[in-house]
């Protein structure tokens, strides 16, 4: 199914981005690129959903284009950080990548008056929220294979549908 092999195709994309931030946030190269900090965190936001439409795709053929609003969480996380983040000059940048991966280093003035910090309270629960999102999508993924699975009269466990079996082991 090629619709569902361009969903994998980003899915696996994202990974690339995220694993390529974790690896120069933990090796300490991120304070070289500091203005790369946070380059992939909307990807996070694409994870479930991409992994929900390659699910859905490959045992249901049909797309709708209602389904793009899968992405509206990350396309608004997304404008979020390109208005309040990425704009922000290096020593902000250099300040939140300490304060995730370095707690026990000073932060440095950053020159930046935070009057209104209700702006900034999103970026304290965006863990949760994307949570959150996985945690629905999981488990309308589960459902939907279950409805699958019961519809051509299988065990849940079965591996009879090649299809089926393949996009239950995905999801686990």
């Amino acid at each position: 199914n090629r619709l569902a092999n361009r969903f994998l195709g980003l899915l696996l994309l994202c990974f690339v981005f995220d694993i390529t931030e974790i690896l120069l946030c933990y090796n300490n190269y991120m304070f070289n690129v500091i203005w790369l900090i946070d380059f992939a965190e909307p990807t996070n936001f694409l994870i479930a959903p991409l992994l929900f439409l390659y699910v859905q795709k490959s045992v249901q053929l049909t797309f709708k284009k209602i389904e793009f609003l899968h992405f509206l969480p990350f396309l608004i996380w997304t404008l979020y950080l390109i208005i309040m983040f990425y704009p922000l000059n290096n020593l902000a940048k250099y300040n939140a990548y300490i304060s995730s991966y370095y707690p026990e280093l000073p932060e440095v003035d950053d020159g930046i008056d935070y009057k209104f910090p209700q702006v900034y309270w999103i970026r304290y629960y965006v863990n949760q929220l994307m949570l959150i999102s996985w945690c629905i999508y999981i488990s309308v993924n589960i459902w939907i294979l279950y409805k699958q699975f019961k519809l051509k009269n299988l065990s849940f466990f079965s591996s009879k549908n090649q299809n089926l079996a393949w996009a239950r082991s995905v999801i686990f």
